[in-house]
């Protein structure tokens, strides 16, 4: 296998993302206050691992101390910062795009034969190598990049000492990783380096078919990282594969506070669409919107009527929702010009209070 230049030497003061600490957090805590039964114990047990080290590995002393009271008051009193001052039903709300993520993944590999997975943009993020471990014929492949991806891999080093996790990591000179043989891990800055020859360096087969999924990306990537990346799809994906990805409207962004927290990370909103937008967008690369997630029918399904009918009732208020794309010549004779007009994705889930079994199925229509 060939393998690329090193990776870049990480700064003196390294930043990890405080937007992957929270959507980490976030999941934490919902399969911590009731949602578990959805997810398996590992899930849990491994966010909690990123978390721990995300908290360890804050450079600056006053934000790393702030971070680490944050999470250790009471469940309720951080579920209701979130709610109030980020996003309302924050927790809900990952919880939900991890279950979907998560089925989605499991029907596209066991109903439509998908035998390789890509996640661009990793953050704190374990579903890779969860999913990895339950489909080892399967490869999966994780692109990112900074300081975030290099304290994960310290993470994922720990994870391989202990005995008990099963764990085989083979380390590559370019500071990728090769985790029991079907999951790589990636360095790659998707601004500057070429997506379709970084995947084939790693392994990547153009023949078989794959499942891109970006998870609460876009809107961090400027204008013009969102057009290399479009264009980036283009080349690598051809019939019957498929994208999962995630475009937050561009009324407003949430709170000031929220906003100000960003900014100190250097974590700003830079990319917005509207849903009346989206199929003109995807159209121009060459994809057309097969499918859109509902959001609010997941909440509900998650026993929250109340955020349901708020976003129901407030449907400018700042959100972010997922669509699948495919690419358009292979679904010309349904392509919508109408985002209204694409059929929501079917998420069949088990009800919350008493029915733990796991779902087998996410229809696409």
């Amino acid at each position: 296998m060939q393998t690329r230049t090193s990776e870049q030497a990480p700064s003196k003061q390294p930043t990890p993302s405080l937007t992957a600490l929270t959507v980490a957090g976030a999941f934490a805590r919902a399969l911590e206050m009731g949602y578990g039964d959805w997810f398996g114990k590992e899930d849990l047990q491994l966010t909690n691992k990123m978390v721990a080290a995300a908290m360890q590995h804050e450079p600056a002393v006053w934000k790393r101390g702030i971070i680490n009271t944050f999470f250790v008051i009471p469940y309720t009193w951080q579920r209701a910062f979130f709610s109030n001052l980020v996003m309302n039903g924050y927790d809900t709300h990952i919880m939900m795009r991890k279950l979907m993520i998560k089925e989605h993944i499991h029907a596209a590999i066991h109903e439509r034969g998908i035998t390789q997975v890509v996640f661009l943009g990793g953050g704190y993020d374990v579903r890779s190598l969860i999913a990895a471990r339950q489909n080892p014929g399967v490869k999966f492949y994780e692109i990112d990049r900074g300081d975030t991806r290099k304290f994960k891999m310290q993470v994922l080093d720990e994870l391989a000492a202990d005995a008990g996790q099963q764990l085989f990591i083979e380390n590559l000179s370019d500071g990728s990783k090769i985790v029991n043989g079907n999951l790589s891990y990636i360095h790659c800055d998707l601004s500057r380096e070429n997506l379709e020859a970084t995947l084939q360096e790693h392994g990547y087969d153009p023949a078989q078919k794959c499942l891109v999924i970006a998870e609460g990306l876009t809107m961090y990537l400027s204008r013009e990282s969102m057009d290399e990346m479009m264009k980036s799809l283009m080349a690598l994906l051809h019939d019957q594969d498929e994208i999962m990805l995630s475009f937050a409207s561009s009324q407003g962004d949430g709170s000031k506070i929220a906003t100000a927290a960003r900014q100190l990370n250097s974590e700003q909103y830079r990319f917005s669409l509207n849903p009346e937008a989206v199929c003109d967008f995807t159209n121009t690369y060459g994809f057309a919107v097969a499918g859109k997630f509902n959001h609010t029918e997941f909440y509900k399904h998650a026993g929250d009527n109340d955020l349901s009918d708020f976003y129901q009732q407030n449907p400018t208020v700042h959100r972010e929702t997922y669509y699948f794309l495919r690419r358009s010549d292979l679904v010309l004779e349904n392509r919508q010009e109408d985002i209204a007009q694409v059929s929501d994705i079917k998420l069949i889930i088990p009800a919350k209070d008493n029915d733990p079994r796991p779902v087998m199925s996410c229809q696409i229509l």
